[in-house]
């Protein structure tokens, strides 16, 4: 279904001004048409997808100064969901840029209340449903420990629009707080939602997807697995190994089979989930990008295919900057030219 070598490039003209490495970004229809949206400079520009020009921005002056780890999710032309890091504020918008709400998110009290590190990036985008406002985000550092004192780790929280209000709905699984998986990249979670109001949950060291009803009541265990994954090892190495050298999380990391992005793909009805394999040779002190593949899955989670592991001519790609459209897969990919975003489309195919 998806043949990761086999691609076309499309650029989205950025100019001088606007960054070519968004860390907040979207693939939105409006009008009926297919709009690629990034968050920068305080603004939301709006591209138009089959041109990569650009035709409209939204001002988010109004939503207070946003720093690098905030984030928007587009819902239409009468409201966007921006959140504000550094503040950390939920805002709405509307698509002139003026401000319809407002709302506070708690902050942890002690790990007898701890709250949820809210990232409100690609991976975790702020996601609505019944009157709900779902935000999620990594908590980083060795679970294990808060396993030792019998502590569930927070990963997503919602908030009753018209009624206030915060609820903690989803923790990391076990198998988190059993083990050591290190302190910050298998920490790290993927959310989306289907048009079914289903919310999945990826997370880097489970064979698995976690499916939650639209009001999370029940959960579903979906078996996405990767036919490469041979098993994950557990890190022998503690925190402050860590801190003497960072390279020994990135190489215990690299040297392990991997999870991340979970996509709904609308156009197919597919979940999509992102593999990432063992990086042989990583020299160290420099950039790294894990191989990769994509599962393929039904609605009902059975497994349709995978693809056979890529790595894109020896490119990095940024999987935080990756959307499901109309054609298929399109992840952005590393390149010199600053003034374009430079996309690897991949089609997925469906054989009958």
């Amino acid at each position: 279904m998806i043949d990761l070598g086999q691609y076309t490039i499309k650029k989205i003209y950025v100019g001088d001004y606007i960054s070519n490495k968004p860390l907040s970004s979207q693939l939105v229809q409006i009008g009926g048409k297919e709009k690629y949206l990034l968050m920068d400079n305080g603004y939301i520009y709006q591209f138009d997808w089959d041109s990569g020009t650009l035709e409209d921005s939204i001002p988010t002056v109004q939503c207070g100064g946003l720093s690098n780890f905030s984030g928007f999710t587009y819902l239409n032309a009468d409201t966007v969901l921006v959140y504000n890091d550094g503040a950390r504020t939920l805002l709405m918008i509307n698509g002139r840029g003026e401000r319809l709400q407002k709302i506070e998110i708690p902050a942890s009290q002690g790990t007898s209340d701890m709250k949820p590190t809210v990232e409100a990036l690609n991976t975790t985008r702020p996601l609505r449903q019944n009157g709900r406002i779902i935000l999620s985000g990594a908590i980083l550092g060795n679970l294990e420990m808060a396993g030792e004192l019998g502590i569930k780790v927070p990963v997503s929280e919602y908030v009753e629009v018209q009624a206030g209000g915060w609820t903690t709905t989803v923790y990391y699984p076990e198998k988190y707080t059993q083990y050591n998986w290190g302190s910050y990249y298998l920490n790290q979670v993927s959310v989306a939602q289907d048009s079914t109001g289903h919310f999945l949950y990826s997370f880097p060291v489970c064979p698995y997807v976690l499916r939650y009803d639209s009001d999370f009541t029940s959960c579903d265990t979906l078996p996405m697995r990767s036919r490469y994954d041979k098993g994950i090892l557990e890190c022998d190495l503690t925190p402050e190994d860590f801190d003497v050298d960072p390279d020994k999380e990135i190489r215990y990391y690299i040297s392990q089979t991997s999870y991340s992005d979970i996509l709904y793909d609308a156009y197919r009805r597919l979940y999509l989930r992102l593999v990432e394999h063992p990086l042989r040779n990583w020299p160290g002190k420099g950039s790294f990008c894990k191989p990769v593949s994509v599962l393929v899955a039904d609605m009902n989670g059975n497994v349709l295919s995978e693809s056979k592991i890529a790595s894109f001519g020896g490119k990095v790609f940024y999987s935080n900057n990756m959307h499901v459209f109309s054609g298929g897969l399109a992840i952005a990919i590393d390149n010199p030219d600053e003034n374009n975003i430079y996309f690897a489309c991949i089609p997925i195919n469906i054989k009958n």
